[in-house]
């Protein structure tokens, strides 16, 4: 469990870092990202900042929750053709700020739980073709 998490914290890190250095340079950082399947728990944990970003095609438990929180800000994020419990969940809250989250054709439980909660911001949030109970509860 610890070492999923580190591991997943330390990539949220590297897209973070890499936006921000494109941010200073002016450059919108844009990222797609295919698992073909691969597991990845984690995956993305605590991201703070990033412009685009695109999740596709991974099995895990808790990708890209808590993305965008405590102050940071996610512009764009996908997830797409992931399985896994909690996809997204708490993305944008604990003052922070999800502008657009769009989940297509994911299953598991929790998926976007939490979005924008706990004086957090959510701006679009587009769920289609999601399979698992939970799915964008507790919204704002």
């Amino acid at each position: 469990y610890h070492d999923s998490q580190a591991l997943g914290y330390f990539t949220g890190n590297l897209v973070t870092i890499l936006t921000q250095r494109n941010k200073a340079k002016g450059t919108p950082t844009k990222i797609y990202v295919n698992g073909g399947g691969s597991r990845f728990n984690y995956l993305f944990y605590g991201i703070k900042e990033a412009d685009e970003l695109v999740v596709d095609g991974f099995e895990g438990e808790y990708i890209c929750s808590l993305a965008g929180t405590l102050g940071g800000r996610i512009t764009s994020l996908v997830i797409q053709n992931c399985k896994g419990k909690h996809l997204a969940s708490g993305a944008g809250s604990w003052l922070g700020r999800l502008d657009n989250l769009c989940m297509i054709n994911n299953k598991g439980n929790g998926a976007a739980h939490g979005v924008g909660s706990n004086s957090g911001v959510a701006g679009n949030v587009v769920v289609i073709n999601q399979e698992g109970d939970e799915t964008a509860s507790l919204i704002g």
